[in-house]
C-alpha cells in the first residue's frame, strides 16, 4: 500500500494501524466493491501534484479537512461508518 500510495500521490506514508474492510455494490457500474481502510499519516511535508496521475483517473482536486469537516460531510452510509472508525481513532 505504501508504495501504491507513492506512487499515485507521490507521498510517502506510515500505516498506522488498519480500520476495517468494507463492501458493497454500486448500482451504477454494477460492480461489487471492497474497501480495505487504513490510519496513515504522511512521513514528510509534502505537495500533491494532482496532474502526476499514472492511472489517468478523474481527480479534479483535493483537500485536507478538519474533523468538524468531516463530521458535516456524511453522504453515504458507509463513508458515514468509516468517518465514525476514523474519528474514533484519532480519539
Amino acid at each position: 500500500m505504501k508504495r501504491e500510495i507513492y506512487e499515485e500521490l507521490n507521498v510517502r506514508v506510515d500505516i498506522k494501524k488498519p480500520l476495517g474492510v468494507y463492501w458493497f455494490y454500486s448500482e451504477h457500474n454494477k460492480h461489487e466493491v471492497i474497501c480495505s481502510t487504513f490510519l496513515c499519516t504522511i512521513k514528510d511535508n509534502c505537495v500533491i501534484d494532482i496532474s502526476q496521475n499514472p492511472a489517468d483517473e478523474k481527480i479534479t482536486e483535493y483537500k485536507w479537512v478538519t474533523r468538524e469537516d468531516i463530521v458535516s460531510k456524511r453522504i453515504t452510509p458507509i463513508t458515514e461508518s468509516l468517518m465514525d472508525l476514523l474519528l474514533t481513532s484519532l480519539e
